[in-house]
Parts: structure tokens; sequence; C-alpha cells
């Protein structure tokens, strides 16, 4: 394996091998944007799952807040007060309206697909069935626990919406902190108006009407009552108020309204509870305690579009990176591809250079080895690269003399060998092969054997040494003894 790469690389142009170092370079750059850009996806779709669970947060209020008002009114009715009735029907309606509504709007495909809260509302719409058939069955406190059982479980299902869509766990302080005010801390001071709201004004019809409230009573709803206030809303609010001034500008109002609202609430049904202060009528506690719902319900849907102007402005952001990461990555990978394709051509330049080539040595053996005189090819380290036929045979027949004067030649590993091994005459070791740069003719001896040796050495296009051939044969016996007799006479020691 490591030879194929070796190969394949020697194979290559030096601007190839470049552009393979590019190639990859990009292609690991892409595929760190290929990652990015996924983790940019998962992202938008968080951020598109809160948009959809936002869509479904102020409808649920819109049926708390009805169940709230026949839960009160429920209460003074049973306390006596009979003008309530028509108003809780009117406020059934309103909830079966809000219900359907919002059933529908959670089947929403888009919806559904990121919160899929169907299941619980057909349950809570199940409940809400079952709670009208009894509506007036039970003691006054009795039936208050079930409707706002049935609050509970609406708390329930928003707490499940923002799990679902991730409002939870939105990762940015601004959205997050108007997140928990809207889901949690706003509707929790809902409800303690609502239960104050409510069991007070009935405490009042009940005692309109000439009864007595016990002590008891009075002193669980001050326990309450003595829970109103903004602190904590007010708490959420000042972390978005510092880091966007703009929502400070927009909500402080609405704010300052929720807490005026509620304090005056707060306090005059306290005074009463605790039989302190001025004297309060049943409508004027109801008045009151929906005064401060409406105040509160007015911040919280006023908080939502900026929660929901917050996320879109997430999302669009992220679908901006992504669009650019798109484009950049497409960018790479072009790159990538035109190395790549760069490359490609340059490898069957290449081929097609190296199939020309050998079909020229092919060639060229075949014309060699079809010719008596005996040829030998080396390359630039002097190894044997090729013989001809005649060259093989040669060397086969004279194997036996040859090794009269250098026991170690075999012919038939020759191949394999430096041309210095077929015999230890100057003509042949590596310096002399080395400084010749002409072609040379001698006459040379190896034991027995005279030969008439040519050597040439061969060179590329830019003048580089590139190997060597050689030529030898056997002169006939007439022409050996005229060999002989100039190697004797010349002095010449090529011989062994």
């Amino acid at each position: 394996m490591k030879n194929l790469n070796t190969l394949f690389f020697s194979r290559l142009s030096a601007g190839s091998k470049i552009g393979i170092v590019v190639a990859l370079l990009v292609l690991a750059i892409s595929y760190l944007m290929y990652s990015t850009i996924r983790q940019n996806l998962a992202s938008i779709g968080r951020d598109e799952g809160e948009r959809q669970g936002l869509k479904l947060v102020w409808p649920v209020y819109e049926i708390i807040t009805p169940i709230q008002q026949v839960r009160g009114n429920t209460n003074r009715y049973l306390n006596g007060d009979d003008s309530v009735l028509p108003k809780i029907r009117e406020g059934q309606r309103t909830v079966d309206a809000k219900i359907s509504a919002l059933v529908s709007l959670a089947s929403n495909e888009d919806i559904r697909l990121r919160v899929d809260v169907v299941e619980e509302l057909n349950r809570f719409r199940l409940h809400w069935e079952n709670l009208k058939d009894k509506e007036f069955s039970g003691k006054p406190d009795e039936v208050f626990a079930r409707y706002t059982e049935a609050v509970q479980q609406l708390r329930q299902i928003l707490t499940t919406i923002a799990d679902k869509s991730g409002l939870s766990f939105d990762s940015q302080a601004t959205s997050a902190y108007l997140i928990n005010l809207a889901t949690n801390f706003a509707l929790h001071q809902q409800e303690l108006i609502g239960i104050t709201r409510g069991k007070g004004s009935g405490m009042l019809a009940k005692e309109e009407s000439g009864e007595t409230v016990s002590f008891q009573q009075k002193n669980s709803l001050t326990k309450v009552a003595a829970g109103l206030g903004m602190s904590e809303v007010y708490y959420q609010l000042k972390q978005v108020f510092v880091a966007d001034p703009n929502i400070d500008n927009a909500l402080r109002n609405y704010a300052t309204n929720a807490h005026d609202a509620i304090n005056d609430f707060s306090n005059r049904m306290l005074d009463y509870l605790s039989g302190e202060g001025k004297n309060i009528t049943s409508t004027e506690s109801w008045e009151g305690g929906t005064q401060a719902i409406a105040e509160i319900r007015t911040l919280v849907s006023q908080s939502l579009p900026w929660i929901e102007t917050t996320i879109q402005e997430r999302i669009d952001s992220q679908y901006n990176q992504f669009y650019w990461l798109l484009l950049t990555s497409s960018v790479a990978v072009i790159i990538a591809l035109s190395f790549s394709g760069w490359i490609l051509s340059d490898l069957r330049t290449k081929y097609e250079e190296e199939r020309r080539i050998a079909i020229r040595l092919t060639q060229i053996k075949q014309a060699l080895d079809s010719v008596k005189t005996s040829v030998v090819m080396v390359d630039k380290h002097h190894s044997v690269t090729y013989l001809n036929d005649a060259a093989n045979i040669l060397f086969k027949l004279r194997e036996n003399e040859i090794q009269c004067v250098n026991p170690d030649f075999r012919a038939k590993r020759l191949t394999k060998d430096k041309i210095s091994a077929i015999a230890n005459i100057p003509y042949l070791q590596p310096q002399f092969l080395d400084d010749l740069t002409h072609a040379m003719t001698e006459d040379v001896q190896i034991g027995s054997l005279y030969f008439n040796l040519t050597v040439i050495p061969v060179f590329n296009d830019e003048n580089e040494r590139i190997g060597t051939v050689t030529e030898c044969w056997i002169p006939p016996a007439s022409a050996c003894q005229n060999v002989k007799s100039r190697t004797l006479s010349t002095g010449h020691k090529t011989g062994i």
C-alpha cells in the first residue's frame, strides 16, 4: 500500500500536489462549516419550537380568566347573590368557545409538530364538561376547590407547553425572564387575585344576606391576600429592563398600573378581613379584583409580543448565518472540486504521456530484442533495468567463462544487480559512468572473452543524467585475435 501511495504521488506534478493539499484543506473547512450549519439548523429548530409554543400561551390565559370569573361568581351565587347567574352562564359559554379555539389552534400541523398538547387539552375539555354538570353540587368551598383544580390543570398545561416548546429553557436573558413572567409569576399573582376576589366577594355576599362568616374562613383568606404583590414580577421585569431599555420604556407603565391596582385591592381586602377600615361591598370587592386581574393580564399581553420579537430576531439572525455558511461552504466545495478536476486532468495528461512513452518503449524493446548486438540498460543508480534477447543469450552462454574471473556472477539475476556485477573493469564502475558525458567505445577482456564495448550516457530534456546504455559483442575468432593484439599492444588493463 505504501508503494502504491508513493507511486501515485510520484506521478503528480508539483502543482497537483499543491492542489491536493489545498483541496483537502478546503474540504476540511467545508466539513467544519457543515457541522456549524447543522448546529445552526438545530438552533433554528429550537427557536421555531419556542415561537410555535408562544402562540399557545395567550389562548391559555384566555381560558383561565373566564374560569376564574365563573368560579368567583359561582361562589357569590352559592352565598346568596342570585344576580350573578347570567354572568356564570356567559362565562361558561366563553370558556367553551375559548377551549374549542385553543384545541383547533393546537391541532395545527406546524404547532403540533413541535408542541403537541392536543391530548392534554382534550382531557381538560372533558374535565370542564364534568365540572359544568355538577356546577352547584356541594358546599361553596368544595365547588370553589373544583374550579381551582381546573385552573391548576391549565397552569400545568401552560408549563407543559413551555417545556415541550423549549420556552422554559430559553438561553437569552431578555426572553427567558419575560417567559418566566408570563408563564409563572404573573399567572401566580392572577390566581391569588382570583381566589381572593372570588372568596372575598362570596364572604361579603354572605354577610350582605344576613349570614355570618367564620373567623377561620377570614383567616384562611387573609393568608392568600397577604401573598398579593408585584415583588416577584418586578424582579423579572428589572432583569429585562436592564438588558433592553426599549422594553423598559414599553412595559414600565403597565407594570406600574398593575402594581397600583393589586396594592389597592390587597389593602382593601386585608382591611375587610382584619375588621379594620371602611366597609366594602361584594360588588366593590369583585370589581377591585377584576381591575387588578385586568392590569396584570395587560402586562402579560404586552410582554408576549416582545418575547416573539426577540425569538424572531434570533431566528432571522440564525437564518442569515445559515445562508452565509451555506454559500461559503458551497464555494469551498466548488473550489475543492475545481482542484480535483485539475488534479484529474493532470493525472490524465500524465497517463497519456506515460502511455505514449510505454508504447515507444515497447517499440524500442521490440527493436532491440531483434538486433544481434547485446544491449544492457541501467538507471542513474547503475542498476540493470533491461537486457535484450541477445544480451540474455550472451550472458547465459558465457556465464561459466565469466565466473572464472567473477565467481559471484549469475546471469539470471543480472536485472537485480548493478552493472558492475558483470566484471571488475573501469568502464562499468559507478564513478566512470557518472563522469561520462559522451559515447565511448573500447575493446575489453573478461577472462578468456574479448568484447567490443560501447557505453552511451542517457540524458533527459533538462540535461539530467537518467541512465546508461551499453552495447557489447564478441567479435569473430579472427577479430578476437586483433582485439587481443590491440589490447596487449596498447597496454590497456581492461581485462581480468
